[in-house]
């Protein structure tokens, strides 16, 4: 049934499966806990939440994992103590059984609101992917790097690694010599992992931008302690109009464009202020599409586009990082980045969610993003990779964050994914299933 599963393709597959009886459905997916992923993209936690109620009776792992869950909202353990939570044949289970239930696990507590575990599982799933490529011997290129700046990041990897029942020691040891390694990089170095090969129009930009300082404003609608400092380029994502700006700005020099926003502007009427951005930017993935249409976008408004390897280990970076690292491979004196807090503060310009109102609601001048809306993201943008990529280049002396970003990257990854829970959660847990 699963080879069969496999053969109908994923897009049918994703059509069919909900229709089927959960017990049946549960059976033929590529793994259980995929299915309640599959049900919270679809907008659909209540069948989500009564297919992990399912699962926690026949799976003594999931069980496992609501105790936790239970524990974390009680007070009984602190975030950052997960991996000591985790029972022994739990963790022997998850370390020995593949990678691919591991990570559906991940993504499908993330978009359920358990942010606190779902950063939990996704380090299990990094340790485990690192620790198959280091006993492959075979030099696994950026792809092994860039999980190496996500396991440096995310404090329970850590704790996780001194578990003996993770890795071998051998493994372990090796392991802990990369991330030492990874603690030296220099600014470029980590760039080179998160960048492929330049766009044709790349070097004439970062002739253009070197030696200038950048400001990526981000959307989050509150002050910033850069208000005042001046930059020679305001980037942004998503410039529909001054309405999609947290601050106003007088010349936009950068804006970042993902399929979504284009669809929404495209559905407004919005497309024009494509010709207000002095670079506008695309990503190439987004042209396979409908490659006429962004071909027209690109001689139209004179658009570039990215050379940000945006996904990573199955999790895609949101535009705004996107941006943000494209944006530190231009070649510029400094990047400074504002009104951006990483989802934690959910008030939005209301321009900003053009099209997207559905999702949405108003919040005094601004806009929300509705709960289940925003954790869905959550699925497919690992909040640990997000905050790994602002956290890695913190160090840096040409990069600076305001004051609320500092606090946030200052803290380990765990802080992080409570205060976003705090704000996210609307599944109590296991006495709602």
């Amino acid at each position: 049934m699963t080879v069969r599963l496999k053969r109908l393709g994923m897009g049918v597959a994703m059509s069919v499966v909900p229709r089927l009886p959960a017990s049946l459905a549960m059976r033929i997916t590529p793994s259980p806990v995929w299915l309640v992923s599959l049900l919270l993209t679809r907008d659909d936690p209540a069948a989500a939440v009564r297919c992990l109620k399912r699962l926690a009776a026949t799976s003594p792992e999931i069980a496992a994992l609501l105790r936790i869950d239970e524990q974390l909202q009680s007070g009984a353990i602190p975030a950052d103590a997960i991996a000591d939570a985790m029972p022994i044949p739990v963790l022997q289970a998850f370390v020995t059984t593949g990678i691919a239930p591991l990570r559906h696990a991940a993504k499908a507590f993330n978009a359920l609101g358990c942010l606190r575990l779902g950063g939990a599982l996704r380090a299990l799933v990094l340790l485990r992917v690192a620790a198959a490529n280091i006993a492959s011997g075979e030099d696994r290129g950026w792809q092994h790097e860039a999980v190496l700046l996500e396991i440096a990041a995310n404090d329970h990897c850590a704790r996780f690694m001194a578990r003996p029942e993770v890795m071998p020691e051998a493994c372990r040891t090796a392991l802990q010599e990369e991330l030492q390694a990874v603690a030296g990089w220099s600014l470029a170095r980590k760039v080179s992992v998160l960048v492929g090969q330049d766009s044709p129009a790349m070097p004439a930009l970062r002739a253009r931008m070197a030696g200038r300082s950048l400001r990526f404003q981000g959307p989050s609608s509150r002050s910033s302690d850069l208000d005042d400092t001046p930059a020679d380029l305001t980037c942004v994502v998503g410039y529909s109009g001054p309405g999609s700006l947290a601050r106003p700005v007088d010349s936009i020099g950068v804006s970042l464009y993902k399929k979504h926003k284009i669809a929404a502007m495209r559905g407004d009427g919005l497309l024009h202020h494509m010709a207000d951005v002095q670079v506008p930017v695309l990503n190439p993935e987004d042209l396979r599409q409908e490659r006429a249409f962004y071909a027209d976008l690109i001689e139209k408004y004179g658009a570039s586009l990215t050379n940000v390897r945006w996904a990573s280990l199955n999790s895609q970076m949101n535009a705004g990082t996107e941006l943000f690292v494209w944006m530190l491979n231009c070649g510029a004196s400094s990047v400074s980045v504002s009104h951006l807090d990483l989802f934690l503060n959910r008030t939005y310009p209301p321009g900003y969610l053009a099209g997207g109102k559905a999702q949405a609601s108003r919040d005094g001048p601004g806009w929300q993003m509705e709960e289940w809306s925003q954790l869905k993201s959550f699925g497919y943008h690992e909040p640990s990779q997000q905050f790994a990529i602002y956290r890695a280049f913190h160090p840096h002396r040409e990069v600076a964050y305001d004051g609320i970003l500092d606090a946030i990257v200052e803290k380990p990854f765990s802080a992080y994914a409570s205060a976003l829970e705090d704000g996210y959660r609307v599944w109590r847990g296991r006495a709602e299933a």
